[in-house]
């Protein structure tokens, strides 16, 4: 009888179809992930003609949704560690698309609102489990990169909706917008059919065959013997609850990473809701103004594959600290009256840096935590980051509806982007390397 670490298989493996597969799995999730984070921006011109809503009553209606995540975040984080990720997956999923794609047969705003709240509990699930899940099954050398990819994807959902409402709402409606989340109901059956639980999950409840199963796809050179004992180390082995977040020397970092979050999500949700309106406020075609969206989408899709790439080098703190210190100055930037072609040039640099620091820090934060409570910890995290992505929208509104001009609206994105850098410079090491979500030196430096 032998012992077998399988967290040290597969982090010894080296990159194979079952780990693409997983990786597409997840990767498609997170994209829809994306694409409901800007169908309201997208669509709100619209909805506030039709509806004929203030700027104060469309900030509180876009946070309906982000209201929603908060609970789901926290619901589906610690639902994660204990019924497995790939069902609080395919949970979250099926709720996101069904309550989205009513959206687009309401009229009342009442109505909207409940079923945003609804669908953002759903959307809240996808992010940290799917992270979860490429963090473990990967190898260990890639995992980093893979990670940081794999929330990447959010800018191509993003991308998506806002590419979406350019070439449909002049012909079909907004409506149509909503009605596309529907699909990723053919993605549930997807994850159900090939995507594998939690290696801890299997543990947890004696499945011993799909363990070996499991082992043997991700890594062909392990020879499984039935006398085989599976276990996970020790660091591994800490029960998930809130508490576990704060004991063993993690406290500060927890902080600090919720701060990011916080921050992240405040900058990113803030700007991808109100741009659209802003632009359109500064005299710009609806068409025209989504189209500036485009452009912050695209950026924020380079600039997290050159930082992650980077990152992986010389550290994601350094990395990090580096985009929220651009972020702050590009935003006050940005807004200076100048030509077209020079605007346009400027909106794509600060694109660089709106959410792509939200894809480095799943994988930042991962390095943190043991894989036990990983689900635990990205659900609590990125639920306090919620709360940035609900207080945005509706202060802005309220800005908005106080008379503050568009560019003294914009500027106020810089004060997160200054507390985010603050937050990511006071990081300490974390008191025990995660052996299963650290990629590599870089991601802790």
């Amino acid at each position: 009888m032998s012992n077998v670490n399988v967290t040290g298989i597969i982090d010894k493996s080296k990159m194979n179809k079952f780990f693409l597969l997983i990786f597409s799995i997840c990767l498609l999730a997170v994209i829809f992930d994306g694409y409901d984070m800007n169908v309201y921006g997208t669509t709100l011109p619209s909805i506030m003609k039709e509806l004929a809503l203030n700027p104060t009553q469309t900030g509180f209606l876009a946070s309906t949704a982000l209201a929603g995540m908060i609970f789901g975040a926290i619901i589906f984080g610690m639902l994660a560690d204990k019924i497995g990720r790939k069902r609080v997956l395919m949970i979250g999923m099926a709720i996101y698309a069904v309550f989205t794609g009513l959206c687009g047969f309401v009229h009342d705003v009442n109505a909207f609102a409940v079923l945003r709240f609804i669908a953002g509990m759903g959307m809240a699930s996808i992010s940290p489990v799917t992270a979860s899940l490429v963090s473990e099954y990967s190898p260990k050398a890639i995992r980093g990169i893979l990670v940081t990819l794999l929330i990447t994807s959010i800018q191509i959902g993003q991308l998506v909706a806002t590419l979406s409402g350019v070439m449909l709402i002049g012909s079909v409606g907004w409506r149509a917008i909503y009605w596309i989340a529907f699909t990723p109901i053919v993605l549930v059956a997807i994850v159900y059919a090939f995507l594998p639980e939690s290696m801890l999950f299997y543990l947890q409840h004696g499945k011993t065959d799909k363990i070996r199963n499991t082992l043997k796809r991700a890594n062909p050179e392990f020879h499984p013997s039935e006398e085989d004992v599976y276990e996970v180390s020790t660091f591994n082995k800490t029960k998930a609850t809130l508490a576990s977040l704060f004991q063993e020397g993690r406290a500060w970092n927890t902080v600090m990473i919720w701060i990011m979050f916080f921050c992240n999500l405040y900058i990113a949700f803030g700007v991808l809701t109100w741009l659209p309106k802003l632009m359109t406020m500064q005299g710009y075609t609806l068409k025209s103004s989504l189209m500036f969206s485009a452009i912050i989408s695209v950026g924020g899709i380079v600039g997290s594959l050159v930082g992650g790439v980077v990152a992986t080098k010389i550290g994601f703190k350094k990395v990090l600290f580096v985009y929220y210190i651009a972020c702050a100055i590009m935003i006050n930037l940005v807004m200076i009256k100048m030509s077209l072609g020079s605007f346009i040039a400027m909106l794509a640099i600060t694109g660089l840096f709106i959410g792509s620091q939200q894809n480095m820090l799943y994988a930042y934060a991962s390095s943190n935590y043991p894989v036990s409570i990983l689900g635990t910890a990205l659900g609590w995290g990125s639920s306090f980051g919620r709360l940035g992505s609900v207080i945005a929208p509706m202060l802005i509104g309220v800005l908005m509806s106080a008379g503050l001009s568009v560019s003294a609206l914009f500027s106020t994105f810089s004060v997160p982007a200054i507390a985010a850098a603050i937050a990511v410079f006071l990081m300490k090491k974390p008191a025990a390397i995660n052996d299963v979500s650290s990629a590599q030196k870089g991601i802790t430096n």
